[in-house]
This record gives structure tokens, sequence and C-alpha cells, in this order.
């Protein structure tokens, strides 16, 4: 091979890498016993790394198949899949991954392949490290993520890759600055939108106190502070003009001409504000005024609602009472009820019983079936009889002895007869009799009660 001889051997080997000379490397190999596949430049990219960074796949996985190293390291820090992802050429990324390239490896700023590629626009490749697990959310030595350096260099497909995939969004770099922040302040328009559609934050301030629109207004980005307006992004009217916005209002271009439209538009959000602040003020005073004349109802319905409530609670405390009288009265009734049913029956038994004794009478006395009146006749023939059985034994009496049987004397005009024991005496014992004890002699009953009665039938027998 011509030439040969002004360049040593590693040199030849990383010229052949970086012009894609695979056959001239072949030749190499089999002119020399023994290669250096780790062989670098004078800044440590190796063979590997410049068949990466060129794209040359075919070289890249002849040197690896040989026992190149995948995760070797430049006078950067940055490996071969460094180099490679910034070839843009996704397939030597899939082989170096593929053969053990370490995904979240970081040069010696901090950044990672990912970053690297987002910070380039490389949008297939992070796609490719992203489906490979490589972490977003990684941060190099300023604190600046994946998403951080795409809003710095505007590369909005790569930004909203990583937002799709779960990159937070408000993070902040070692300044304080979010990815907003950034994308404001160096206009881009469209990344500016799809951050704050995915939840930025607008009014974060970086450690200086600047916020988004504060940076988009120092850089005349008329638009992005119009978006940012529209956007609710908070103005202080204090801050209104920097030095730099006055030294560019002297100049009379057309980045002067932009500050003073910025300028018209701040000026107008901070008239507007006032302006609803005055509303806001106007619409509290009405409201005060509302609440004032609510709470001096409320005290003179006070009292009243005290009433009432007092009302309620006895009118709750009453019926609570009656229930409980009720309840009380229902059980009286149901125990007076049981008490009913318990006579009725025992009543209904005796009347059982007195049915079956009077079943038993009338089948053994044939006297049953006589009626009251007939019974009725029968007392008074009874009691007929019993006088005229008296009446006999009287006239008996008289007849036997015609003196009075207490004083001898022999009746003459009236004759008395005790009702109790039939006995019988003169008008003159009678007369002692009362006066003495009021008694009968014979049976000592009380002759007030029942005074002797004056026996004419007698009278009439001894005047026969």
């Amino acid at each position: 091979m011509a030439g040969t001889n002004a360049f040593t051997q590693n040199e030849l080997l990383l010229k052949c890498a970086r012009k894609g000379l695979l056959q001239d490397i072949e030749n190499v190999w089999n002119e020399n016993n023994y290669i250096n596949l780790d062989a670098a430049d004078k800044n440590g990219i190796s063979i590997l790394m410049k068949a990466a960074e060129a794209g040359h796949t075919d070289i890249c996985k002849e040197l690896i198949g040989n026992g190149a190293k995948v995760n070797s390291r430049d006078d950067k820090g940055q490996t071969p899949l460094m180099h490679g992802s910034l070839s843009g050429n996704a397939n030597i990324v899939k082989h170096l991954l593929e053969k053990g390239s370490n995904i979240n490896h970081s040069d010696y700023e901090g950044q990672t392949a990912l970053m690297l590629v987002s910070y380039q626009g490389y949008e297939d490749i992070a796609n490719v490290l992203i489906e490979k697990a490589a972490d977003i959310s990684m941060k190099d030595n300023e604190g600046r993520t994946a998403l951080t350096l795409a809003a710095i260099a505007g590369e909005s497909g790569c930004a909203e890759l990583l937002m799709k995939n779960g990159a937070r969004i408000n993070d902040k770099d070692s300044g304080g600055t979010t990815a907003l922040i950034y994308a404001c302040a160096y206009g881009f328009m469209d990344i500016a939108i799809a951050l704050i559609d995915n939840g930025a934050d607008i009014n974060e301030q970086d450690k200086r106190g600047h916020s988004a629109l504060i940076l988009a207004r120092d850089e005349a980005e008329v638009d992005i502070v119009k978006l940012l307006i529209e956007k609710g992004a908070y103005f202080d009217s204090h801050i209104d003009k920097s030095p730099d916005i006055i030294e560019w209002a002297k100049r009379g271009n057309e980045k002067s001409r932009r500050y003073e439209e910025i300028q018209k538009i701040l000026e107008a959000l901070v008239e507007k504000r006032l302006q609803k602040r005055k509303d806001n003020i106007k619409t509290i005073n009405e409201e005060m005024e509302k609440r004032n004349a609510l709470k001096r109802t409320l005290k003179m319905a006070e009292p009243i609602m005290k009433q009432a409530k007092e009302y309620k609670r006895q009118k709750r405390q009453t019926e609570a009472d009656f229930n409980e009288y009720k309840e009380k009265q229902l059980e009286l009734i149901q125990r007076i009820q049981e008490e009913i049913e318990a006579k009725e029956k025992e009543s209904q038994d005796h009347i059982d019983y007195l049915d079956s004794k009077l079943d038993d009478i009338r089948e053994e006395s044939p006297y049953f079936l006589m009626t009251e009146e007939q019974f009725a006749n029968l007392k008074k023939e009874i009691k007929d009889l019993d006088a005229i059985i008296g009446l006999k034994e009287e006239e008996d009496a008289v007849k036997l002895s015609k003196s009075c049987p207490i004083c001898t004397d022999e009746f003459k005009d009236e004759i008395y007869c005790c009702d109790q024991c039939n006995n019988f005496l003169c008008e003159n014992c009678l007369v002692n009799v009362f006066n003495a004890n009021n008694s009968c002699p014979n049976c000592r009953c009380d002759l007030r009660s029942r005074p002797m009665q004056r026996n004419r039938a007698l009278e009439q027998i001894l005047r026969q």
C-alpha cells in the first residue's frame, strides 16, 4: 500500500477507520503479527471511536469482534457510544449497546450520550437510547438535563420526545434556570409552547430573580412575551426597564423597536392589572357592604332564631314525652287486654263448670224444668200453709189457757203476739215490757224494731 512508510501503524489504522477503509485495515492486520486495537491519537480518540464517529458500521463491528474495548475513554471522557451517537448512525449505537457499552456513562463535563444527541438534535438516536433505558433525569456538571440542553439548542423534536417519556419539566440547573426560561430567552416558541402545555411553571425564577418573561423581554422576543402574558405570567411593574433596554432604545434599530413594542405590551398589562385590581377592590367593597348588611340582619334574627330553636327543642321534647306516654299506655292496654282475656277464659271455664253442674241436676232432678213463676207460687203456698199452721197452734194455746202467760190474768179485750216466737200477752203486760227492757219476755227480740202486733183472730176466738 502506497505511503505506508509515511505513517506509523497506529496513525494508519486511525486514518483508515476515519475514512472507512476496511480493506486497508485488514491488510495492516495481515502484515503485522500484533495490532493494538485500542490505539488512540493525541486526543485519546481510539480507532473504534474514529470509526463510530464517522458512521462506519462494518469497521465498528470488525473492531469490536476482534476485541476493541467498547467503554474506553478519550481525553474528554467520551466513549465510543458517545462518538457513535454523534454520528447519527442508529445501527452503530444499537451494536455498541448490544456489546455492553454503558448507556449512562458520562464524560468529564457530566454529559451522557442522551444529553449530547439531545443538544445536537439527533431525535432518532435519542429515541433508541430512551428505548434502551437511558436515564433521562441525569444532570451534567452544571445541573442541566437532556431536556434543558434540547431547550438551549432549540431542538423541539428531542424536547418533545423527552417530555413524552417523562422528563421532569421544572428541573433547574446550577443557576436556577429551567428549560422554559432558556427556551423563552432564546426565542424558541415551539419549545416554549410544548413546555407550558406539559406543565412548566411560567413564573419560576432563576437565582438572579429573572423569570421567563423578564428574559424574553430583555431579548426583545415579542411573540414569546405575548405568549407568556396570555398564559398568565406575572410581571412586576417595579422592574420596568433594565439598562440593556434603555441602551437598545437609543440605537433606533429593529431590536430597539421590538423593545418599545414589548414595553407598550407590558405597560398595557400593568394598566390592565391595575384596572383589574381597582375592579377587585370595588367588588370587595361591595361584598363587604353585603357582608355587613348580612351581619346586621343576622344580629336582628339571632334572638328570633334562638327562640325558634327553643320552641323546636320543646316541640321535640313534647313529641318525645307523648311518644313515651303513648308507648306506656299501649303497654298498659296490652296488659289489660291480656288480663281481660285471662279473666274471660277463667269465667268461661267457670261457666262451663256450672253448665256441667246444671246438666247433672237436669239429669237427676225432675224439678229443674220448673219455671220461676211456678217456683214463686210454690213458695206462696208454703207460706200460707205456715200461717195456717201457726194460727192453729195459737188457737190451741188460747183454748188451753185463756189467761196471759205473764200476769196470769184472764184475757179481756186485746191480745198481742210476738211475730218472732209467736208468744202472746195482754195489753198491760205489753206496756210493762216496753217500760222495762223493750224486749220480748220469751225470745228477747227487740220490740222497738219489731213491735208486737195485735192478734185480732185470737180475740175473736176468746169471745166465742
